[in-house]
């Protein structure tokens, strides 16, 4: 007679109840992906849908915008900068030693001798609000149009100043008709400028409504014949 041979390991056959679990699991996994697929396209599922946006990459139309500053901003941060030192922050100067930018008349009046005095600098004995100062200030042209006429206007419109902007674009035009000079401005030089006088507009800037003209007085009835 033969004798059956000895089982060996891994030949013993599977129990029914793994089947059964085994078959569930085939079976469900195939009812999920036919729901739940989307077809198995790329597009079909986003992890950026809701309003969920990558940290990093995903191109130019995910990219953060960086908000942009107002002109008084720009002057703002320039002018903590470049001129708390002298005129602190507060505008009111150093009494004996720098000049206050609140309520100057070197300020709030016309706009060209203030870009004058900003752009090269002045030196020598300067009067502001009936204080003789003796001193100088050096020109700030190397910074670029945006910063001169954001300080411009920063200080034109800070500390209760209230006088009107200068745009980049005078600065540039400005600086084009005036790069021959590099000397600072005497307080005579710019007494002899108008202190209302302001910088033309750009070229190309829309120029300013002409004033209403008047009201024409009412004619004179005529006379009863």
């Amino acid at each position: 007679m033969r004798e059956k041979e000895d089982p060996k390991d891994g030949s013993e056959p599977l129990s029914l109840w793994l089947i059964c679990v085994f078959g569930f699991i085939l079976v469900s996994g195939g009812i999920y992906l036919g729901l739940f697929s989307g077809g198995f396209r790329s597009d079909a599922y986003s992890i950026y849908d809701g309003g969920v946006k990558p940290k990093g990459g995903g191109g130019a139309a995910q990219a953060e915008v960086k908000k942009e500053l107002t002109l008084v901003e720009i002057g703002e941060k320039a002018y903590k900068q470049n001129c708390v030192a002298c005129h602190q922050v507060t505008g009111l100067g150093v009494a004996g030693a720098f000049p206050p930018l609140v309520g100057s008349e070197w300020v709030v009046k016309g706009d060209r001798r203030l870009t004058k005095i900003l752009m090269n600098g002045i030196q020598g004995p300067l009067v502001v609000n009936g204080v003789t100062y003796n001193g100088a200030m050096p020109g700030w042209s190397a910074l670029d149009d945006k910063k001169i006429a954001g300080v411009i206007t920063y200080i034109r419109q800070a500390w209760g100043n209230q006088a009107g902007e200068v745009t980049p674009e005078q600065i540039a035009a400005y600086r084009a008709e005036n790069k021959g000079r590099t000397a600072p401005w005497t307080e005579p030089e710019l007494r002899a400028i108008p202190e209302d006088e302001n910088l033309p507009p750009a070229p190309g800037a829309p120029a300013a409504p002409a004033p209403a003209a008047p009201d024409a007085a009412p004619s004179a009835p005529a006379p009863a014949a």
